[in-house]
């Protein structure tokens, strides 16, 4: 089995994931491990919204927040002296169960 081609063909089916898996009789769960694995997500600027000064000031609990991340329907906001550490393992385990 050629998983990229599998995984392209889920992707032109235009069936989300979990149903398509269960048409194909294929495992979700080997599904998304050769989908990460052959097409990692990769996220670059573009998957970023800069909040300007004037958005900031007028937006609720964001006055004493250095930055406000939004991916996927998550929001992380990191106070000014956040600590990075935490914010790896925030960012590892939203790579874990997001779909």
């Amino acid at each position: 089995m050629q998983w990229k081609e599998v995984i392209l063909n889920q992707r032109d089916s235009g069936l989300s994931i979990n149903p398509w898996c269960h048409e194909n009789n294929i495992s979700t769960h080997t599904f998304r491990y050769w989908q990460n694995k052959l097409f990692p997500k990769v996220l670059d600027r573009s998957a970023f919204t800069e909040i300007q000064d004037d958005e900031r000031s007028s937006a609720t609990d964001l006055t004493d927040s250095g930055i406000s991340i939004d991916c996927h329907g998550w929001r992380i906001y990191l106070k000014r002296q956040f600590d990075p550490i935490i914010l790896k393992k925030c960012i590892k385990t939203l790579r874990e169960i997001s779909c």
